[in-house]
């Protein structure tokens, strides 16, 4: 009963394009996708720049009419929450999904706050929390037995 559902989260790829390519090298090539959007540039551990695809073929169905408004979308990386919540708060981010309480309560003070430059808003979810676990794969002999576990 759970096979379909398992179907649907996997990536259509063609094989012309993957043929004689290795899966477990890593590549700073962007993968052939059909979403909305391209890859334009790719900074290994800095950044990755996107760009709205004009020829996307759902653009004009019901399932993409108002989203993706943007005509370019930036992803900087951080190694560190609070190097990333300093960087948005002088002004180098649109926007920080803060995840820590203890940040969202007290890391926020600034004179960009208080002036309005920056804004502190809390957004209700409205689905169920999500879920993170570890799975073992009880194959290897390491995880046999229930004391390593």
């Amino acid at each position: 009963r759970e096979l379909p559902l398992v179907l649907a989260q996997l990536y259509v790829l063609p094989r012309h394009w993957w043929q004689g390519r290795d899966f477990n090298r890593s590549s700073m090539q962007p993968p052939l996708g059909s979403g909305p959007y391209r890859l334009e540039k790719a900074e290994a551990g800095r950044s990755v720049s996107y760009r709205r695809n004009p020829d996307w073929w759902a653009r004009d169905l019901p399932v993409g009419r108002g989203l993706y408004n943007f005509e370019r979308i930036r992803f900087d990386y951080y190694r560190d929450s609070g190097v990333a919540l300093q960087a948005f708060k002088a002004g180098q981010a649109d926007i920080n999904v803060e995840t820590s309480v203890k940040a969202w309560s007290s890391g926020y003070d600034s004179p960009a706050l208080r002036d309005g430059r920056l804004r502190q808003e809390s957004f209700p979810y409205p689905y169920p929390a999500s879920l993170q676990g570890l799975v073992f794969n009880l194959r290897r002999p390491l995880f046999e037995d229930r004391r390593v576990r």
